[in-house]
């Protein structure tokens, strides 16, 4: 799964509405919730058997539910048990844009 799909999910986009939606747009924190999120579930089985049901219960248990009750450095640490790093989502950049350029460089 990918932070992408991920942000549609938490954000209640719909896939026709995300397609095309530029990576800028997309949260430094929701890689951090997705590593966390893998840890408590096989979320590539889930998404492959259309189990969102079990992903969004995540989401709601360990994000959702604290609402405005806390700021986002709060509900980040709440989730997943450490302040914010940005390496998760750099790592996903980095991941992200090899695979392109590895895509291109096949043409």
């Amino acid at each position: 799964m990918t932070v992408s799909v991920y942000y549609r999910m938490y954000t209640g986009q719909t896939e026709a509405s995300a397609i095309f939606r530029p990576m800028r747009s997309e949260p430094p924190f929701a890689a951090q919730f997705m590593h966390a999120m893998r840890k408590d579930l096989d979320v590539d089985s889930l998404l492959q058997n259309n189990r969102y049901d079990t992903i969004m219960q995540w989401l709601k248990e360990h994000v959702q539910h604290y609402g405005c009750l806390y700021d986002a450095g709060e509900i980040i640490k709440r989730a997943t048990g450490e302040e914010f790093n940005v390496n998760y989502f750099l790592d996903y950049i980095e991941e992200k844009y090899t695979k392109i350029v590895c895509a291109v460089a096949l043409f």
